[in-house]
């Protein structure tokens, strides 16, 4: 189960990577990849205590990768910010 992890963990580099270079025309900031690294170090740390842990860490990953590709999908529009 940790090699899942691992695949969701590239997978999410990659979905930022890949949204960074669409919109900006540049890699993403390092600091959007370093709290995606976070996010999955802690889940890591998390799926240490047991099988259920490392199930919950595994199916959270994947709605981590899920949330992030739902950002890049064509005709999904970005939430706009209201100011007052």
């Amino acid at each position: 189960m940790k090699a899942l992890l691992l695949t969701e963990w590239l997978v999410a580099e990659g979905i930022l990577i890949y949204r960074g270079f669409k919109t900006n025309g540049r890699p993403p900031l390092p600091g959007q990849l370093l709290a995606a690294s976070g996010v999955f170090v802690l889940l890591g740390i998390i799926a240490e205590f047991g099988p259920g842990a490392t199930n919950l860490a595994s199916v959270f990953g994947a709605g981590v990768d899920i949330a992030a590709a739902m950002n890049i999908l064509p005709g999904v529009k970005p939430v706009q910010k209201v100011t007052l």
